[in-house]
């Protein structure tokens, strides 16, 4: 992979990640609809057991979003952190 590749994959790497923030930033709120009208169906039916039960749909618009983009849905800071090479 040559050089111009490179840049070019990292520039559209940017783009990417500043459209997931613009997107991130207009689909938050919807997250946290989904997530309330979530939990009050668990708070209905089964009850809340733990912190996981409050917590795990707060990422669902978000997690689409990023499929969409094609960006990774794991924790990636944390990931990619053990190869940054200064």
């Amino acid at each position: 992979m040559g050089e111009t590749d490179k840049a070019m994959e990292g520039c559209l790497k940017c783009f990417k990640q500043c459209a997931f923030g613009c997107g991130l930033y207009c689909l938050g709120c919807c997250d946290g609809i989904y997530n309330c009208i979530k939990i009050a169906q668990l708070s209905c039916s089964t009850g809340i057991k733990s912190y996981a039960d409050l917590t795990k749909n707060t990422q669902y618009f978000a997690n689409m979003l990023k499929e969409a983009l094609g960006l990774e849905t794991g924790n990636e800071p944390l990931r990619s952190m053990a190869e940054f090479k200064p």
